[in-house]
């Protein structure tokens, strides 16, 4: 029981950093995520009983290189590509290319549990992450207008990262 409230805990807090990273406080949504999500995997898995354990860790400094890659602003790489790619003006709102961006980017983000896989070995569950976030990030990002709303359920999403 204590495990599923650490977990619930989390992903509030992650939803909250998330939002506070759209507001403008960068660290809070690159170093703050990164930094709940892989300090609390690293208290579930029980550090304290074997030494390969302490690899969670470096999910922060994966998750931070991937957010910084990945991101889904107008002038980021994935955008540009996707309205390459559709044949839409970059400066438009088009909704298709909103959708692929951001699945892109929750694709990408999705991909730092693969070291709590090497932890956990939980292959299964790292593969329906990566599927859950992409389309989560996607769908959510892509086509909820209230950035308030769909910021907090995409930190909280990100933040599921921990059921693997």
């Amino acid at each position: 029981m204590i495990h599923f409230i650490v977990v619930m805990l989390a992903i509030f807090a992650c939803a909250k950093l998330w939002r506070m990273g759209g507001d403008g406080a960068a660290w809070a949504r690159r170093v703050g995520v990164p930094a709940v999500i892989a300090l609390t995997k690293f208290h579930l898995v029980g550090y304290w009983t074997h030494p390969m354990n302490w690899l969670v860790l470096l999910y922060m400094p994966v998750l931070w290189l991937l957010l910084s890659l990945f991101s889904y602003g107008r002038s980021a790489p994935p955008h540009r590509f996707w309205s390459w790619a559709l044949q839409v003006p970059n400066d438009e709102e088009f909704l298709a290319v909103e959708i692929v961006t951001r699945a892109t980017c929750g694709f990408f983000w999705s991909l730092a549990t693969v070291v709590f896989v090497c932890v956990t070995g939980n292959l299964p569950t790292h593969i329906t992450y990566i599927l859950f976030l992409t389309v989560v990030n996607g769908v959510v990002g892509g086509m909820v207008s209230d950035a308030n709303i769909s910021e907090r359920v995409i930190g909280a999403s990100t933040a599921c990262a921990l059921l693997v």
